[in-house]
């Protein structure tokens, strides 16, 4: 029973961090300040995610984004490991889409 709704936390959890991550433009953080966690979990762990793409090293710069958002909410002790935490946040990577944010014509004289 709390197995399971861990799990459906964690869930919760990744797809949030996911439609947010998805979206184009510089910088990211989640949406909304509000805690939608139950008043149980106190430590959550995060390991890094696995990354499924040619992009280098992309997991890490995620995971990172994710843990200090967590962090920065202040309600939070967050772990890199799987052990000794109330919550579990797993993530993959499976596509990156790079897409240009500006460009800088030159004119040739």
């Amino acid at each position: 029973m709390m197995a399971a709704r861990v799990r459906r936390v964690a869930i919760l959890m990744l797809l949030t961090a996911c439609s947010t991550t998805g979206a184009p433009g510089c910088g990211y953080s989640l949406a909304g300040r509000g805690s939608f966690l139950p008043d149980y979990i106190k430590t959550i762990g995060v390991p890094l995610f696995a990354n499924n793409t040619p992009v280098f090293e992309i997991e890490r710069r995620i995971t990172e984004r994710v843990r200090s958002e967590l962090i920065g909410r202040g309600k939070y002790t967050v772990l890199p490991g799987q052990t000794g935490v109330d919550g579990l946040l797993t993530g993959e990577i499976s596509s990156i889409t790079l897409i240009p944010a500006a460009f800088t014509v030159l004119e040739a004289f």
